[in-house]
């Protein structure tokens, strides 16, 4: 028993250490924080929106409300997630708050002078359409800013938790808000959070080449983000999981309006309240994945939290007490969290870096468009049947989905496993070791294994060649113009001149012991590192010196 607690305990301690790290790393902790701001400010809008909607013309204008702040996010979405590949991901972040800032005050002067209700539609949906472009420039931060693959798992960990705490405070603090104001209050409040967080994601630091695709076109960038969703079956279903999560999410949101009002009767700053209780779930989502998952089966994370939110609307629906109506909004959050972490985590390390934001841009301008229509979907099944037949069907139906994709995402985590020696090979030298963490991942998971006897040429000067090698075991010596100058061994590198300055090969290379290599594509290699200053500045070093050496050993010799 005491081994136990010690064991566990000991893990705790590991995991509590991840999430220290994390918000040790000046940039991520900034980005964080924004995130923060984003957030809370976020969901109180969804709730002074909804008693906003629902006070002028009841259910169905809460779900008319969804619908018409999301219909211009679903096309924003994929469209602002090409300059996110194009431009500085933190910049992005930064423009996406201000922009917000000045729509929160737009929706301030409408509510508070009674405007038409048409111009606060019209300004919520600006405001989602500008909210589009965080996102996908925060997740494709977050791989950026993280220096291991513990600390990218830790930071996905604390990005939810940061998500769920303000689906916690956000729809907590409008509740409050209510108790003496308005709607309008609300949206002066959250300008001010927006403010906030663009100051601090104005600070990110990241060395970071953005992507400048010789066409420029945006069509064509965007049907690469689509192309890459067709050629791979892994990020297509989490997805598509991921969106009819969200879909479940605008009807839940429909939900809470309908439940807190109508059925338990605990008025508009209920709707604030059972919103937080949503939120609380999703913190102990987070933490809960960030304490107690272990090794890499992000897939099957997803579908249990698929579960797990089916059967907390199923208790939702069945029970409509005010107890039972808690534990099942607590469990729905709960699942919340756990879903998103796993699809984030699974996406980043499934999508190439280049294309990552604009596969999150779609993945976005999905989300938006679920979320509306679900909303749009719950407010007639509410009219036509029952709000208890309404949360019965939906928990039903997100249930048997997470069943039939069981073992889909049980082949994707087998998928992307990556053989922890070999990332811990990659990492010992510079080049690679100064790479975001999926990039590094997707070298190590594409390179092959190759084994050769003692006396062996493994590459010869004068040839052509692209590949690149990284010693696993054995050790191999450098010959230059048929004299020995020198010998590599485990962790070294070589054969990285002639793919970085598309040059025939400088030198040949022959084992002097059997020897284990780690083959890499030589055009994966080159796009890696040349994305990225510091690994590029690493290997520009490296075969500088490299070749400054085979001109001292040439003009000793008096060629």
């Amino acid at each position: 028993m005491k081994k136990g607690f010690s064991l566990l305990a000991a893990h705790l301690g590991d995991r509590l250490g991840a999430v220290a790290t994390v918000l040790s790393n000046r940039n991520l902790r900034r980005l964080e924080f924004a995130w923060a701001a984003f957030n809370v400010a976020e969901y109180a809008f969804v709730v002074a929106l909804g008693v906003f909607a629902f006070d002028r013309g009841g259910p169905t204008a809460v779900g008319l409300m969804a619908l018409i702040r999301t219909l211009p996010a679903i096309a924003a979405g994929p469209l602002l997630a090409v300059l996110t590949d194009r431009l500085p991901r933190q910049h992005m972040v930064t423009v996406s708050l201000i922009g917000r800032a000045a729509a929160s005050v737009g929706l301030f002067f409408s509510v508070e002078g009674s405007s038409p209700i048409g111009l606060v539609y019209l300004l919520a949906a600006v405001d989602a359409a500008i909210a589009t472009s965080f996102w996908p420039a925060h997740t494709a931060l977050l791989p950026e800013l993280s220096r291991s693959r513990d600390e990218l798992a830790a930071s996905n960990a604390v990005a939810s938790v940061v998500e769920n705490s303000g689906l916690l405070l956000g729809p907590l603090a409008a509740g409050l808000v209510f108790v003496a104001f308005d709607a309008a209050a609300v949206f002066a409040a959250g300008s001010g959070l927006f403010v906030l967080g663009a100051v601090l994601a104005a600070t990110i630091v990241t060395d970071r080449q953005p992507v400048h695709p010789p066409t420029h076109r945006v069509r064509s960038e965007l049907l690469d983000g689509l192309h890459v969703l067709r050629e791979n079956r892994g990020p297509t279903v989490v997805i598509g999981l991921w969106t009819f999560e969200s879909l479940l999410l605008g009807a839940i949101d429909v939900f809470t309006v309908v439940v807190a009002i109508d059925v338990l009767g605990i008025g508009d700053s209920g709707v604030g309240f059972l919103g937080a209780v949503n939120g609380a779930g999703g913190v102990i989502g987070a933490i809960a994945m960030t304490t107690f998952s272990r090794g890499n089966p992000f897939g099957r994370y997803l579908g249990w939290g698929l579960l797990l939110m089916g059967g907390g609307l199923l208790l939702a629906g069945l029970v409509p007490a005010l107890v039972t109506v808690m534990i099942g909004f607590l469990l729905i959050g709960m699942a919340g969290g756990q879903i998103d972490i796993a699809a984030q985590t699974l996406l980043q390390r499934t999508v190439g870096e280049d294309h990552l934001g604009r596969v999150l841009g779609i993945f976005e301008g999905m989300y938006w468009g679920s979320l509306g229509i679900g909303a749009l979907l719950a407010g007639w099944l509410v009219a036509t049947t029952s709000i208890g037949t309404a949360i019965i069907g939906s928990g039903v139906a997100l249930s048997v989905v997470a069943i039939l994709a069981r073992r889909v995402l049980r082949s994707l985590d087998t998928a992307i496993e990556v053989p922890g020696e070999r990332i811990d090979l990659l990492s010992r030298n510079e080049i690679f070791g100064l790479l975001p963490i999926p990039t590094l991942e997707h070298l190590a998971r594409t390179a092959t294994t190759m084994v050769v006897e003692s006396d062996t040429v493994i590459i010869e000067q004068g040839q052509d060649g692209d590949q690149i090698y990284v010693i696993e075991a054995g050790r191999v010596s450098v010959e230059v113009d048929g004299i020995s100058v020198g010998t590599l061994q485990t962790g070294d590198v070589f054969g990285e001149i002639a793919p970085l300055r598309h040059l025939p090969r400088t030198a040949t290379v022959r084992s002097t012991a059997e020897t284990t290599l780690l083959v890499l594509d030589g055009n994966q290699f080159v796009a890696a590192v040349a994305s990225h200053t510091s690994s590029a500045d690493a290997a520009n070093a490296m075969v500088t010196g490299r070749l400054a050496g085979i001109g001292r050993i040439r003009r000793g010799r008096g060629h």
